[in-house]
């Protein structure tokens, strides 16, 4: 598809306009003209955690001082790579409005099957107060 060749231009898109994945409801705001090149690349290729992507691209944002949720989204788009970038550019048309969005569409895709494990384990030790069935 156009936005695997041309990713940037597809994030940069006027705002309310639904191309690919993104549909971002908000005015877009201009992206800032730092050194990106420090941003974490994710390729979804099981060796860096998710969490611990979003967690270095939250700081790379600080850096910056990235102040708005338009201009997180498109950044963050821009550091998927391979696998990640592929998982991206096939979601259904304007499925990404937000970085809420974003974020819990990637950590449903990229989360370890391990992680989803442990939490249905520790979930399966709450136990029911009896007064309360």
């Amino acid at each position: 598809p156009l936005q695997a060749v041309f990713p940037r231009m597809a994030a940069q898109l006027p705002w309310g306009q639904r191309v690919g994945p993104l549909a971002l409801t908000q005015p877009l705001h201009e992206l800032p003209r730092g050194n990106r090149k420090n941003f974490p690349k994710f390729k979804g290729d099981g060796k860096v955690h998710p969490d611990e992507h979003i967690a270095a691209f939250i700081v790379a944002c600080g850096v910056l001082g990235v102040e708005h949720e338009d201009v997180s989204v498109r950044l963050f788009v821009e550091t998927l790579q391979d696998n990640a970038a592929d998982w991206f550019y096939h979601l259904p048309a304007g499925a990404i409005t937000d970085w809420n969005t974003m974020r819990t569409q990637f950590e449903n895709r990229f989360k370890p099957a391990e992680d989803v494990h442990a939490l249905l384990a520790q979930i399966s030790q709450i136990k029911k107060d009896p007064q309360n069935p």
